[in-house]
């Protein structure tokens, strides 16, 4: 039970098109949203010879991607695990790689530590591909090539932008209504494999005419980014701004908020600022970085007693930690202050410490389990070798060498 699969290999960023002879296979062979699948992978040489892999899928809808480890196991088919897709899954791809090798390390040197992508579409109860199935798989393959460890789309081969375009095209055949979803990656792939802007701008101003404007805030979004592609600054605007009339409380709203409030230079009236975006949109989840803006400011500007009213009301969580921990390191750096850099560092490096086995921050859904524990080990490292530098620089050597070594043993 074969289904067309794509191999990336990292190291030299090739494709080999789909044979029958494919070494991955999925069970169901055309599995539907909501089921288990059985998945099995044989490596070729020289790959074969690797003793462990590991595999993350990625689950893709036309808006996010889920990322999911896959406990794998050495069977004489090759190498079998499971994944278990959603109701709204419409593919998944899989990145099978050595195993134990830190996300670091992978990224940093993928010619060492080779990696291949498999994928497969999801079906409805007939047999056919689902709404958005091509779609979500050429924007996750486009958008999400970092985390697949593939080229950079920039850097993206001839090959693979035909292939993007192939699944676009096949997904607008079988679902029209799907195109203003999808417009700005068809435009922008259209537009990086050569095909002119004389060309392009007519057919997306008949999109845009056929499409009209009671569109979801999404769509019109979507609209402002074709218009982007093809650039368009005129028509771009035109539908950001729509988008902004009517949704006064939406991603486009938020969006000019936030930069309004990252642009204000004037402190006092920023802190107000925030104030009024965190009431106006609760759900914003990058209000603490704006805060941790906010404070690094202060901090500069030698605004110490704000610093400490507007910290002192804040959650203390990641953010507030690197503030912390970064403002202790300037301190010392500069000798002074050392009692108010040493509490600071001690703070950051006791809630990073706590972070590591007990995490109280949110997990992105694109960041896989493992990759995750070793972000918060690393952060902690950070800030204990902060704490330790700075109770070195005090004399206090004994403690210094104890976090010392924590900050060792982890980074």
């Amino acid at each position: 039970m074969k289904t067309c699969l794509i191999f990336f290999a990292v190291s030299v960023a090739t494709i080999t098109a789909c044979t029958r002879n494919a070494d991955f296979t999925v069970t169901p062979a055309k599995p539907r949203p909501g089921d288990t699948v059985s998945v099995s992978f044989r490596p070729s040489p020289p790959l074969d010879s690797l003793p462990e892999w590991e595999a993350v899928a990625f689950l893709f809808t036309d808006e996010e991607a889920v990322a999911q480890e896959i406990a794998l196991r050495k069977e004489a088919s090759g190498w079998t695990g499971r994944v278990v897709t959603q109701a709204n899954t419409q593919s998944f791809a899989i990145r099978f790689f050595e195993a134990k090798v830190p996300y670091r390390e992978q990224y940093a040197r993928p010619a060492e530590h080779p990696a291949e992508v498999r994928y497969t579409l999801l079906y409805d109860k007939g047999g056919k591909p689902v709404s958005g199935a091509h779609g979500s798989l050429a924007a996750g393959l486009h958008s999400w090539a970092g985390i697949l460890g593939l080229e950079p789309p920039e850097n993206a081969q001839k090959s693979r932008r035909d292939l993007l375009m192939r699944f676009l095209e096949q997904e607008f055949a079988a679902y029209p209504k799907n195109k203003p979803k999808f417009a700005s990656l068809h435009y922008a792939v259209a537009k990086a494999s050569g095909q002119s802007l004389a060309k392009l701008r007519p057919e997306a101003n008949r999109m845009a005419q056929k499409l009209g404007t009671d569109l979801p805030e999404k769509e019109l979004l979507e609209m402002g980014s074709v218009f982007d592609v093809l650039q368009d600054e005129t028509k771009s605007q035109y539908y950001r701004h729509l988008a902004l009339k009517k949704f006064p409380k939406g991603e486009q709203a938020q969006q000019v908020n936030m930069e309004a409030v990252y642009a204000e230079p004037d402190l006092t009236k920023r802190e107000i600022s925030l104030e009024h975006l965190q009431a106006d949109f609760p759900d914003y989840e990058g209000i603490d970085w704006r805060y941790y803006d906010l404070l690094m400011d202060l901090y500069k500007a030698g605004r110490w007693a704000d610093f400490r009213r507007i910290a002192a009301r804040r959650p203390f969580d990641q953010a507030l930690s690197s503030a912390y921990q970064e403002i202790a390191l300037e301190l010392a750096k500069q000798g002074r202050d050392f009692e108010t850099a040493a509490e600071m560092a001690r703070q950051a490096a006791e809630y990073d410490k706590g972070n590591v086995t007990n995490p109280r921050d949110r997990k992105s859904p694109y960041m896989p389990a493992r990759e995750w524990a070793e972000e918060r080990q690393l952060t902690y490292a950070f800030s204990a070798g902060t704490y330790a530098w700075v109770l070195y620089k005090q004399g206090k050597y004994a403690e210094a060498s104890a976090w010392m070594g924590e900050s060792m043993a982890l980074n």
